[in-house]
């Protein structure tokens, strides 16, 4: 039998939002209702980077972690967070209710939807 709890899936030493993997529970219980659920309880929504003009920000939940990098051309759709270093390329679209956790990279073509995540070839 497949393990699909998060731990197998994840390592979860220091994983900011812990509420949203259930340890009993399948990984994917932390879309959809859930996920939207914790972002629309969350309190803190600040941008702690410069942004570039070119960075394209839509709505007004965004957090934005320190040492966090965002090319011009990309795209941000709140309720977004952003926790430290993550990296969105040019040409990045990040679409409602999602939480990248440290160290995530998005590049060019690469897009993030509520319930799935699709992606063409970056360069």
């Amino acid at each position: 039998m497949i393990d699909f709890r998060p731990a197998a899936f994840f390592d979860l030493d220091g994983f900011a939002h812990p509420e949203l993997l259930a340890p009993g529970e399948p990984v994917w219980n932390a879309l959809g209702k859930r996920l939207v659920e914790y972002l629309e309880n969350r309190d803190e929504w600040k941008i702690e980077v410069d942004l570039h003009p070119g960075v394209h920000l839509l709505g007004d939940r965004i957090a934005i972690a320190p040492g966090c990098e965002i090319e011009p051309g990309a795209v941000i759709i709140g309720p977004a967070v952003l926790d430290p270093g993550v990296k969105v390329r040019t040409g990045a679209y990040i679409r409602q209710n999602v939480v990248l956790a440290s160290s995530s990279q998005l590049r060019k073509c690469t897009g993030t939807r509520q319930r799935n995540q699709r992606r063409c070839s970056a360069q």
